[in-house]
């Protein structure tokens, strides 16, 4: 009957925006996968600290996983502006081309442009810095403003994923929801980075203290982790869709 409904409204059966249970099964895969991972994250962290403490040093392996996605996040979202300009699809090629840039940068501030790698030096104009880095995010105040920003934007992102994605087949089609919000199912990922807002607030309250304790805070690098993951996610169906579309749209320009 979905599959009826898709050839109605003028969609071909293989690329509608619809996702179908093939895709569907891979995505609760995905999040399911990742509300494991960041489970164990939690009971690493309170079974064994000192080990999860080693994870997620500064370019421990969570960090590098972080860096890693960022830069994919960054390939596929250029790519895909690529492929939206060839489709003549300039406004939306900007945007994404704008989100590699902004996504490469969020790369090089998680390891610092790679001052501890190359050893480089703090200039002056960053004494401020909490760590004492080559970065922004760590200057006094922009870390609780940022995390405060991301929480809000992906609670506007929830509602409005839930709202548009629950139209009809043609009117997704006609907004390109595709290439501006993510699929509902995503918003589990998400449940996991908000969860740790939660955690460092419960942690405050039983303990009874201005800051958390050092462990609690270093799963903020799986929180992370997980954030970049759904961005992934979001760029790769973002992505696959453009694909197909031009591919669609080379076939009816040869016939």
């Amino acid at each position: 009957m979905l599959e009826d409904h898709m050839s109605t409204a003028g969609l071909p059966r293989s690329s509608s925006v619809v996702l179908n249970i093939r895709q569907s099964r891979y995505l609760v895969m995905i999040v399911l996968g990742t509300a494991t991972f960041w489970l164990s994250s939690i009971l690493a962290a309170g079974i064994s600290p000192d080990f999860y403490r080693h994870l997620a040093r500064e370019d421990g392996l969570l960090e590098l996983m972080q860096v890693a996605i960022l830069i994919g996040c960054a390939f596929i979202s250029g790519s895909t502006a690529v492929m939206l300009s060839k489709a003549r699809n300039g406004a939306w090629a900007i945007c994404y081309a704008l989100g590699a840039l902004v996504l490469f940068w969020i790369a090089g501030e998680e390891i610092s442009w790679g001052q501890r790698i190359f050893g480089l030096s703090t200039p002056d104009a960053l004494d401020a810095n909490i760590q004492g880095e080559l970065n922004l995010h760590n200057l006094p105040g922009v870390m609780s403003r940022m995390h405060r920003l991301v929480i809000f934007s992906l609670l506007v992102v929830s509602v409005t994923s839930i709202a548009v994605w629950t139209r009809e087949p043609d009117v997704l089609r006609r907004w390109r929801v595709h290439l501006w919000v993510p699929h509902p199912i995503l918003i589990g990922i998400w449940l996991c980075f908000w969860s740790y807002s939660w955690i460092r607030a419960l942690d405050m309250w039983y303990f009874g203290q201005d800051d958390v304790h050092h462990v609690v805070s270093r799963l903020q690098e799986s929180a992370e982790l997980i954030l970049y993951t759904g961005v992934l996610v979001f760029l790769v169906m973002a992505a696959v869709r453009v694909r197909e579309e031009g591919k669609r749209g080379s076939s009816a320009g040869s016939a």
